[in-house]
C-alpha cells in the first residue's frame, strides 16, 4: 500500500500535538462541604474544597477564589460574593486534597435547611504570577440551621435507696436534650440537698461535652459522711446559667422527697475514742469588682476575685474553678468561659486569697455604652468537688457601667507604596499601604480596601480586616497582592482605612489616600522572596536528660529584595537518630521589621512552645522548616533551604533524684467508723537532680490484709529540694477497728534514683 505524503506529514504532526496535550493541567472539582452539617443561628461555618489534578504533570498556585451563593432548600439563589484560599505545595498527579477557608458573611439568622453551592473557582498563580486555571464546575452542600435547646431533668435516684443516718449515700440526676439543637458546650446542670429552705448540700457541674437530641448527662452529688435523720427534697435544675430557661425549656427542674433513717446499729463505750467525722468545706466568693468604674468604650477593665474560707476547718491546696460570663443588664450572655486557679497555700478559716486571673483569661473591651453584670462563679476542685457545704455563695454578679469614649480614635493612611514602582504589564505587583491611629484613644479591628482606576472606571479591588487593638500612635499595614498584573497604561490607586466605618472616629474624612502609577512593556517584575533557616542549634549540643535544651533559629533574606514584614510559621519536630518523630508541632512569629538582602533576623520560639526535655540518653535530631505568610505564601524562589536539622546529643545525669516519703496525715485524726475520711501524704525530692513525673500509692491494711487502696501520677518537672503532696481520699470509709496505711513514691519506678530504698512510709490508726 502507498502511503500519501501528505498522510505521512498529518501522521507526523499529530504526535507531538497529542503528547503536549497529555500533559495539559486536569484539575477536577471533586467536592464542596460545609462544616458542621448542623449549626444554630449565627454560628459561623468552615468550607472545604476538594481538588483533584487528573493531569501527568503536578499543577502549583498561589491562591484561588471561588464564587459563592446561597439559598433556602428550594428557593432562589442569592450571591454571596467570592472567597478565597491558599495553596503552599503542588497538587501532584493523581492526588485529591482538600483546602479550608473561612467567609464569616455567610452566617444564618432564620432557622431551616439552606444550600450553599460554590463555583467558578479561578486558581491563581499557576506556573508562574500570571498563570490561571478557571474551573467552571459547581457543588453544593446544605447545612441545617436548628433552634433552640431543651434540657430536661429526667430523673432522681438515691444509692443506697434507703440511707440510714450518718451513713454515706449518693444522689444522682439525668439530664437529657429533648429539642432538635445541638446542646451548647457550657452548660451547667445542678443537684441541690434541702433540709426545709436550707441548701445543706449541693454541686454543680458544667457538660464538658456537646449533647445532641436524646443525649444525656449525669451529675452524682455524693455525700461522704451521710445526713442526720430527718426529711429531705431533693432538686435538679437544667441549665441553670440560662435566665430565658423558664421560656422555652419543659421539665427544667425535677424534684424529689428522700426520708433518711434513724441509725439503729448500736451505741459506743464511754472508754472508746472521740470518733470525727471529714468537715466538709465551705467557700465564698466574697469580692468581685470590675474596675475602674465607669469604664470608657475600649477602656480596659479589670476584674478582682476574692475568696474566703468561711468554713471552720482549713482549706488544703487545691484546684479552683472559675466559670464567669458578661451580658447588658437584662440581656443573653455576651460571652462566657471559665479558667483555672491554684490555690497553692492552705487557707485557714476566715482567711481570704485574691484569684487572679492568667494573662488573657478575659478582656473587657466593650464597644457598646450601656449597664453591664460580670458574673463568677467558684468551683473546688481535687477531693473537694461537690462536698461544699453550701454552693449558693460561690457565685457573685458585679455591675458596671460603660460610657461613651470622650477622646476617639483617628485613623489616616500615611503611606501607599508600589513594588515593583512600574511594574511591567500583565505582571503581579504589589499595594503596601501603611496606617496609622493618630487619635487620643485606642481602636478596635479595622476594615480596609484598596481600588485600582483607569480613566474613572474602575479595574481592580482587594479588601481585608485588620483584627486587634490599636493603641494611640501605633501603625498596621496591609500588602495588596494583584496576581493577574493590568494592561500597559496610567492607573490611579485609591486605599482607604476603616471603609467599613466601623470605627467612631474624632475626623472621618481622612481616611483615604490617592497615587498614580504606570505599568508598561518595560516595566519590572515583581521579583519572588528568597529566605533561608541559615542557622539551626540546640544549645548545648549534649544535654543532660531532664535538662532544659534551647533552640536557636536564624533566617536570612537570600533574596534580592528587601522583605516586608510577615507572619513566618515554624514547623519543627525531633526524634532519635533514624526513629519515628518522637514530637512534632508548630508556632507562628510576626517579622516586625523589614529584612534586607543578606540581613539575618532571630526567630524567638514563644515561652513553652518548643520544650525540649528529655528522658532516654541518646543521639537526637532537631528539624524545623520555615513557611512565609501573608501575600508571600507559595511564592518562594527556593523552599529547599528553608529546612534544617541540627544533631544533639542526649547524657545520662550525673547528679540523680532522690523522693522520700516526709509526712502522713489523716484527716480528720480519728474517722468515724463508715465516715469519709482524708490522708494526706508529702513528698520531697532531697536528692542532687530534677526529677521527671511521679506516680504515688496509699495502701491500706487490716491484720496484714490489704483492704484498701488509691493512687494517682503527680505530672510536673521537680527540681531538687521542691516538694509536691497527693490527699487520697476514702469516701466509703472504714469499719471500727486498727489499720496500717503505707504510702509509696514513685511506686512505678518511673525515675531512676540515688536510693530507691527511701520511697515508703507507714502509720497507724484506729478508727473507733
Amino acid at each position: 500500500m502507498k502511503i500519501s505524503p501528505v498522510i505521512l506529514l498529518l501522521a507526523c504532526l499529530a504526535a507531538p500535538i497529542q503528547a503536549a496535550a497529555s500533559h495539559a493541567p486536569v484539575i477536577d472539582f471533586e467536592r464542596f462541604t460545609v462544616t458542621p452539617d448542623r449549626v444554630e443561628p449565627r454560628q459561623k461555618l468552615l468550607f472545604m474544597v476538594t481538588l483533584a489534578n487528573h493531569g501527568k504533570e503536578p499543577v502549583s498556585f498561589v491562591r484561588a477564589e471561588v464564587s459563592m451563593r446561597v439559598r433556602p432548600a428550594g428557593g432562589k439563589w442569592i450571591a454571596a460574593g467570592q472567597a478565597a484560599f491558599y495553596a503552599a505545595e503542588s497538587l501532584k498527579p493523581s492526588e485529591v486534597r482538600s483546602y479550608p477557608f473561612r467567609k464569616d458573611e455567610i452566617v444564618f439568622a432564620k432557622t431551616g435547611v439552606f444550600e450553599i453551592e460554590a463555583s467558578k473557582i479561578v486558581l491563581e498563580g499557576v506556573g508562574g504570577p500570571s498563570g490561571r486555571i478557571v474551573i467552571q464546575e459547581a457543588r453544593t452542600d446544605k447545612v441545617t440551621v436548628t433552634g433552640k435547646y431543651s434540657i430536661e431533668a429526667k430523673s432522681i435516684r438515691v444509692t443506697p435507696p434507703n440511707p440510714r443516718a450518718s451513713a454515706p449515700f449518693t444522689a444522682s440526676a439525668l439530664f437529657v436534650n429533648r429539642s432538635n439543637a445541638v446542646e451548647p458546650n457550657l452548660v451547667v446542670n445542678r443537684l441541690s440537698m434541702y433540709k426545709g429552705q436550707r441548701v445543706v448540700a449541693a454541686k454543680e457541674e458544667p457538660v464538658r461535652k456537646r449533647l445532641a437530641n436524646g443525649a444525656s448527662a449525669t451529675l452524682n452529688l455524693e455525700i461522704p459522711t451521710g445526713m442526720p435523720a430527718g426529711r429531705y427534697r431533693l432538686v435538679a435544675e437544667a441549665d441553670i446559667g440560662n435566665k430565658a430557661r423558664p421560656a422555652y425549656m419543659r421539665n427544667a427542674v425535677r424534684t424529689m422527697n428522700l426520708i433518711v433513717a434513724q441509725d439503729t446499729s448500736g451505741s459506743r463505750t464511754q472508754d472508746s475514742p472521740t470518733p470525727a467525722r471529714l468537715v466538709p468545706p465551705d467557700v465564698e466568693l466574697s469580692t468581685l469588682t470590675v474596675t475602674p468604674a465607669p469604664l470608657e468604650v475600649l477602656q480596659n477593665g479589670t476584674v478582682k476575685i476574692v475568696m474566703r474560707n468561711v468554713g471552720i476547718e482549713t482549706l488544703n491546696p487545691c484546684g479552683v474553678s472559675v466559670a464567669w460570663k458578661y451580658r447588658r443588664t437584662g440581656q443573653p450572655d455576651l460571652q462566657s468561659s471559665l479558667f483555672s486557679y491554684n490555690l497553692l497555700q492552705p487557707l485557714a478559716p476566715a482567711d481570704t486569697r485574691e484569684i487572679v486571673p492568667p494573662s488573657g483569661a478575659f478582656l473587657l473591651f466593650l464597644y457598646e455604652p450601656g449597664n453591664y453584670e460580670f458574673e463568677a462563679n467558684l468551683l473546688l476542685g481535687g477531693d473537694y468537688i461537690g462536698r461544699e457545704v453550701n454552693m449558693a455563695n460561690n457565685r457573685r454578679t458585679a455591675a458596671f457601667t460603660v460610657v461613651p469614649a470622650v477622646e476617639k480614635p483617628d485613623w489616616t493612611v500615611t503611606s501607599v507604596t508600589l513594588d515593583p514602582q512600574t511594574p511591567a504589564a500583565g505582571s503581579a505587583f504589589r499595594v503596601r499601604a501603611v496606617y496609622r491611629n493618630q487619635g487620643t484613644r485606642p481602636s478596635s479591628s479595622i476594615a480596609v480596601r484598596c481600588r485600582i482606576y483607569r480613566d474613572g472606571v474602575q479595574v481592580g479591588e482587594k479588601s481585608e480586616s485588620i483584627n486587634s487593638i490599636f493603641s494611640p500612635g501605633s501603625e498596621t499595614y496591609s500588602n495588596f497582592l494583584f496576581n493577574a498584573g493590568l494592561p500597559a497604561g496610567t492607573y490611579t490607586v485609591t486605599v482607604e482605612v476603616d471603609s467599613d466605618n466601623w470605627v467612631q472616629e474624632s475626623n472621618e474624612s481622612n481616611n483615604s489616600r490617592s497615587g498614580t502609577f504606570r505599568t508598561s512593556a518595560g516595566g519590572s517584575v515583581l521579583v519572588p522572596p528568597d529566605v533561608a533557616l541559615a542557622t539551626l542549634a540546640v544549645v548545648p549540643s549534649t544535654i543532660e536528660v531532664l535538662q532544659n535544651g534551647a533552640v536557636q533559629i536564624v533566617m536570612r533574606n537570600v533574596g534580592t529584595e528587601t522583605l516586608n514584614p510577615c507572619g513566618v510559621s515554624v514547623a519543627w519536630k525531633y526524634r532519635k537518630t533514624g526513629q519515628p518523630d518522637l514530637q512534632s508541632s508548630a508556632f507562628s512569629y510576626n517579622l516586625m521589621r523589614p529584612l534586607a538582602p543578606g540581613d539575618t533576623c532571630e526567630i524567638s520560639p514563644p515561652s513553652g512552645a518548643v520544650h525540649l526535655v528529655l528522658h532516654e540518653p541518646g543521639n537526637y535530631e532537631f528539624e524545623a522548616d520555615l513557611l512565609l505568610g501573608g501575600d508571600y505564601i507559595g511564592r518562594e524562589a527556593n523552599m529547599a533551604d528553608n529546612r534544617r536539622t541540627a544533631a544533639f546529643t542526649v547524657v545520662p545525669a550525673v547528679e540523680k533524684p532522690d523522693w522520700t516519703v516526709t509526712s502522713l496525715a489523716l484527716d480528720p485524726q480519728t474517722p468515724a467508723a463508715g465516715s469519709a475520711f482524708r490522708l494526706r501524704a508529702v513528698y520531697r525530692n532531697q536528692g542532687a537532680g530534677p526529677s521527671s513525673s511521679i506516680a504515688a500509692r496509699c495502701r491500706i491494711y487490716r491484720d496484714g490484709v490489704q483492704i484498701g487502696e488509691k493512687s494517682e501520677s503527680i505530672n510536673s518537672i521537680f527540681s531538687p529540694g521542691s516538694e509536691t503532696y497527693s490527699n487520697f481520699l476514702f469516701n466509703a470509709g472504714l469499719p471500727a477497728g486498727f489499720y496500717t496505711v503505707t504510702v509509696e513514691v514513685d511506686s512505678l519506678n518511673w525515675v531512676h534514683e540515688s536510693n530507691e530504698l527511701n520511697n515508703t512510709r507507714t502509720a497507724a490508726f484506729t478508727v473507733p
